[in-house]
């Protein structure tokens, strides 16, 4: 599991720690996808290198010598590994998410009247 977190700003430093990767090496990345402002969490592991390119066990290819993705935009990059708190964040974000998704879905009708007074109870205690 890789634990270095380079400056992302340094075009050096990107550029030192593309070079390290090695097969085998995992690490996990916060990303948004999109125009969307929602976090998500994901991992990967490079499955080889070439002497141009880091391919990943998803059969993902970057260029070794920028990050970029092969066929893709120039925002296409090889996301580094990023903070524990980060990706703790991004986690509690997306649990959020998905228990709000599953209040949406309740019917709150067919609760009976104590069930929704001890729900209503809770909520309002924030």
């Amino acid at each position: 599991m890789i634990e270095y977190f380079h400056d992302w700003k340094s075009v050096d430093g990107y550029k030192v720690w593309l070079y390290s990767l090695q097969p085998g090496d995992t690490w996990t990345y916060v990303y948004t996808s999109g125009y969307s402002s929602r976090r998500d969490v994901d991992t990967v592991t490079v499955e080889k290198l070439t002497k141009t390119q880091i391919v990943l066990l998803n059969g993902a290819r970057y260029r070794r010598s920028d990050g970029g993705k092969g066929g893709g935009s120039y925002f296409d990059k090889l996301h580094s590994p990023s903070r524990p708190e980060e990706v703790q964040k991004a986690a509690d974000e997306r649990e959020h998410r998905w228990l709000a998704a599953q209040l949406d879905g309740v019917k709150w009708k067919n609760i009976v009247k104590e069930k929704l007074e001890a729900v209503l109870k809770i909520i309002k205690e924030d």
